[in-house]
């Protein structure tokens, strides 16, 4: 089961995601639950070539996640949960809603094993978004002689989506290309400042990857805050690559974080509206 907190929130509020099987649509809540109405209207296509396996930001959730089953040869398993938020005075919203698809069958033993492998991740917005894809990863074990060069595989990444803004990696044999765009579509590439919701600023060696850029594009409540404010970007695409002797690990990832933004823009408002009702009295015996 896994666990969603809620980032940043502190006196206003207390939230909290947790996941749950079967996945329940929106629009089917049970009693006491709360709905979260699709603000979206129609959103701005995606400037940027960047996809994985042609799935980009944006797209409808379950449109996505059926292509890429098409791809996996297997169906992808939809992953639910409970978005519960309390404010002080009692009073609370609490809605049910898928929040990504997963690569059934992969676990830790399968990623630590020697055998290939492929597993791929959709991050959903919120209903009140439309439900559509925010982030994309896939991680690609091949072995033997179909394993790629490094210096093979990055020159076909350049081939598609021109030079890296950026490079980087970690370890031995580990390299990773960085393509990362401004709210204005202009490439960042440099280190950039952000400035949090507390107004402390810092700087980060690799921009995009920060408190205000999380690597999942999964929906989080703040406070009514939103996320912290600074030089943001809009996009963020990654590629690693890690080689072994007869074996290449070949991990990607896309997070929209302007659709994120949109995400809380939308939610959050309906959210608030449910907390700042007056309490209803309890009727304990007294």
């Amino acid at each position: 089961m896994r666990i969603f907190d809620g980032m940043g929130i502190k006196a206003l509020a207390l939230a909290s995601m947790a996941a749950f099987a079967p996945c329940v649509a929106a629009a089917e809540q049970p009693e006491g639950y709360d709905t979260l109405q699709d603000m979206a209207g129609t959103l701005p296509v995606r400037s940027y070539d960047y996809a994985i396996l042609g799935i980009k930001p944006g797209m409808n959730g379950e449109e996505a996640a059926k292509r890429l089953s098409e791809h996996l040869g297997t169906p992808m398993q939809p992953t639910s949960g409970v978005l519960q938020v309390k404010a002080p005075n009692g009073a609370g919203f609490r809605s049910q809603m898928v929040i990504g698809y997963v690569t059934p069958g992969i676990g830790p033993t399968v990623r630590m094993s020697a055998r290939p492998y492929e597993e791929i991740t959709l991050d959903l917005s919120t209903p009140a978004l439309g439900s559509v894809v925010t982030g994309i990863h896939r991680t690609w074990r091949i072995v033997g002689d179909e394993a790629p060069a490094q210096g093979a595989f990055f020159a076909q990444i350049a081939e598609t989506y021109g030079a890296p803004h950026m490079t980087g990696g970690k370890g031995a044999g580990v390299n990773e290309y960085l393509y990362m765009l401004s709210p204005e579509g202009v490439p960042v590439t440099a280190p950039i400042t952000v400035t949090d919701a507390n107004g402390n600023s810092s700087t980060a060696a690799y921009p995009c990857q920060d408190k205000a850029h999380p690597a999942e594009g999964t929906y989080r409540y703040r406070g009514g805050k939103g996320m912290e404010t600074g030089a943001h970007c809009s996009v963020r695409f990654s590629v690693r690559y890690q080689g072994g002797a007869q074996d290449a690990t070949l991990r990607f990832d896309l997070v929209d974080f302007d659709l994120m933004r949109r995400d809380e823009q939308a939610a959050d408002p309906q959210i608030e509206q449910k907390l700042s009702a007056p309490a209803t009295a309890t009727k304990l015996d007294l």
